[in-house]
């Protein structure tokens, strides 16, 4: 059957880069960079984080009150370090050829510019020459949970995540939804719910 999807939509974290949650992948990082314990890192930047995730801190900004909150100094090298060894999911990456075939590739991400910065700067990413469409709340200034609900194309989109509560919400509002699995990364089962929704990759 012909697909009424135009766009397929990715989520980055637990997606697009291999990890549980992004918090957690970069908070092991940063551990293994800095001796600190990652449930503490993880605690303090979800605590202290959200203005930087928004956009509405620059990297120096928050890491100030970060770091404050630590008791210990990161740099901002540290920090990049510990994104750019967050490892991608390059199954999924390899299956974009084809479905640009029929359809564009989106990007959605509650995640900071600088993430995205570092990862073009040291040549593994660049979200801006992969995507059709990039959605970063650090540079729309609003959380995905908001911006994803105003967008015209939900009815002939898809959106690929691995929060089913925030999944849940998208399809109320009208958007096809597959939930990913962060633990299992299985992209034929990615492969079987395209083929449901008449999608040929």
């Amino acid at each position: 059957m012909a697909t009424s999807i135009k766009t397929i939509y990715f989520d980055f974290d637990g997606v697009l880069a291999i990890s549980e949650s992004g918090g957690r992948a970069v908070s092991i990082k940063l551990s293994k960079e800095t001796g600190i314990d990652v449930e503490k890192l993880l605690s303090i930047f979800k605590e202290n984080g959200r203005a930087f995730i928004r956009g509405e801190e620059n990297v120096d900004e928050f890491l100030e009150k970060f770091s404050s909150k630590l008791g210990v100094r990161i740099t901002p090298e540290q920090l990049g370090n510990a994104y750019s060894r967050v490892p991608l999911n390059k199954p999924v990456f390899d299956l974009f050829p084809k479905i640009k075939a029929s359809c564009s590739v989106g990007l959605i991400s509650n995640n900071s510019k600088f993430r995205f910065d570092i990862l073009k700067e040291k040549r593994i990413l660049d979200i801006w020459a992969v995507f059709d469409k990039v959605y970063v709340s650090a540079i729309l200034h609003e959380f995905k949970q908001n911006f994803i609900l105003e967008f015209k194309d939900k009815g002939s989109s898809v959106l690929i995540d691995n929060d089913p509560k925030f999944l849940e919400e998208v399809s109320k509002a009208g958007m096809n939804i597959i939930y990913y699995d962060s633990l299992k990364h299985n992209v034929n089962y990615l492969l079987k719910e395209f083929r449901k929704l008449g999608i040929k990759i």
